[in-house]
Order: structure tokens, then C-alpha cells, then sequence
């Protein structure tokens, strides 16, 4: 274990396997505290494979080289990922955890590529408490989020969660898995924060489209009561909209003339939506309203 204090303080890593090596490796810890760098350099392997745990607090990680996410990543109290190089997760026999703690919003900011071992699907499970007051995100991920060229090591997504909010500002660029939104809000920060067909299982979470973006997905599928919350003047498209039986989706804020499904819902399906606390209505051309209203879109 080693602990770094102080502010102004370094450390850097150079060369392979210094923070625990292949799948029987041991356990690594860093703890960097407030005020301290840590610098992944030289060697894209400083984190690899092994059962890595990084904790900062307060602190800030930069990438020069690109190099794996630890497997178990803490950013607590406003801490930083940052620097000039891509990352990637959730390679080999693991899963990844993020937990994202404390008080103020932690920022995210490289491209990460997802890999998955031999059509496996893995996850990178982003736990976010509720760190920053009122409505605003807890954790801002700047990057995107991309797959790997291997066509066998396409089958990992990301799994939201915790109370708290992720803003996504980068764009997620997978389609073979289905996000899962299990608690709090995964916020679409951005206009085509999602490439066409990708998907989302909302298993008790909210998917947050941000004031003013535009948004089309592929399927939307609910395993759980959950929502998705429409900030003014930005739309969702869904090609296809799933919500079984025992499950509920609220739909909640500017949702007029905003968010639709490409096909046209079954009763018992569209039973299960509501808008704004009312019962839904679905238009001829797709869009959302609550029942009651005299609407007409073109």
C-alpha cells in the first residue's frame, strides 16, 4: 500500500505490471490524498490486469500514457481523471467499479475503450453518490466511451449505480450490450450522446436528457419501475419502447411533443407510461402526451 500526501506532491508510474500483474497478481492500493498527482507514464500497462485499487481524494489522475482503469477506482471530494490519453476497462476475467463519493463533483475527462474476454460480457459499474446539492451532476464524464476493434471483445457496457447523477458529455459508442441505468440519473449532457440503435435497460433508474439535446436510441427496456426525465426543449426518439408487466415508467418534464416511440405502443404497454403523474396518450406520429389533452403534431 502506499499513501501519497501533501499538496504539490507526484508520484509517477513507469514500466509494466507496477500496480499488480495478470489475473493471480496481487493486490495493489494507492491512496493519493488532497492536492497530489498521480501520473500513469512511459508504459500503457501501470494499471494491468491485476486487482488494482486507486483512491483519490481530492486529487488527480493524469494519463500521459494510455494505460487500464483499475479495477476498483475511487474519486472522492471534486477528484480529477485527466491528461492526453485514451484508458481502457473491463479487459479480461474482471469487472470494473467506479465509486464516485464525498462532496463536490469528480470529472472524468479521457476517451475510454471497453473490452470484453471472448464475447463475455463485463461490465464497468459507475456507482455515484449524491455529492453536489439541488439537481446538479455529482460526476461529469467528458470522454467517450468507445469498443474495442476485436470484434470478440465487443460485449462490455456501462452500469449505472448509486443515488447520485453522471452527466454523460462525451458520446457512447456501443450498441451489442444495453447500458443498465440501476439507480440515480445517467444524464445525455449532449446532442447524440448515443449512436443510432444503442440501447438501455432502465432497472429502477432515470435516463436524464439535458435542456436543448436531441437524442435517438434503440430499445428502451425496463426490468423495473423507472423514469426518464426531459429537460426544456430536448427530444428522445425511441425505436422501440419495452415496459412488462409489474413495471412502471414515468415520464416527467417537457415531454410535450418531445420524446416518442418510432413504433406504436400496445395497450398494455402504454398503460404502464405515464406523463407528468397522467395517464399517456400516444399520437399517430409516435409522441407522448398526457390524457386529456387536445394535441396535434406533424
Amino acid at each position: 500500500m502506499t499513501d501519497v500526501y501533501g499538496e504539490g506532491t507526484e508520484l509517477h508510474i513507469y514500466g509494466y505490471g507496477k500496480m499488480g500483474n495478470g489475473t493471480s497478481g496481487g493486490e495493489s492500493a494507492i491512496t493519493m490524498h488532497p492536492g497530489s498527482k498521480l501520473y500513469a507514464e512511459n508504459n500503457s500497462h501501470a494499471f494491468y490486469r491485476g486487482k488494482q485499487v486507486l483512491t483519490l481524494d481530492a486529487s488527480e489522475l493524469i494519463a500521459n500514457k494510455a494505460t487500464y482503469v483499475p479495477k476498483m477506482l475511487m474519486l472522492s471530494n471534486g477528484s480529477t481523471i485527466s491528461g492526453s490519453a485514451d484508458l481502457s476497462a473491463v479487459y479480461d476475467q474482471n469487472n470494473v467499479v467506479m465509486n464516485v463519493t464525498g462532496t463536490g463533483a469528480s470529472t472524468f475527462n479521457p476517451d475510454v475503450t471497453l473490452f470484453s474476454n471472448n464475447t463475455t460480457k463485463r461490465e464497468w459499474e459507475i456507482r455515484v453518490d449524491d455529492t453536489v446539492a439541488g439537481d446538479d451532476a455529482d460526476f461529469i464524464f467528458n470522454g467517450d466511451v468507445n469498443l474495442s476493434n476485436t470484434e470478440s471483445q465487443q460485449y462490455s457496457v456501462i452500469k449505472k449505480t448509486g443515488a447520485g447523477t453522471m452527466r454523460m458529455n462525451g458520446q457512447m459508442k456501443y450498441v451489442n450490450n444495453a447500458t443498465r441505468i440501476c439507480e440515480g440519473t445517467l444524464l445525455l449532457g449532449k446532442s447524440d450522446a448515443t449512436v443510432s440503435g444503442s440501447k438501455f435497460s432502465l432497472e429502477g433508474g432515470t435516463l436524464g436528457l439535458a435542456a436543448g439535446t436531441a437524442n435517438t436510441v434503440g430499445n428502451v427496456t425496463l426490468t423495473a419501475s423507472s423514469a426518464i426525465t426531459v429537460g426544456n426543449g430536448a427530444t428522445l426518439t425511441m425505436a422501440s419502447l419495452t415496459v412488462p408487466d409489474g413495471a412502471t415508467l414515468a415520464l416527467t418534464g417537457d415531454v410535450l411533443g418531445k420524446v416518442k416511440v418510432s413504433e406504436t405502443l400496445d395497450a398494455d404497454t402504454l398503460s404502464r407510461v405515464t406523463v407528468n403523474g397522467k395517464a399517456a396518450y400516444q399520437s399517430g406520429s409516435g409522441y407522448f402526451a398526457a390524457r386529456g389533452l387536445i394535441i396535434s403534431f406533424h
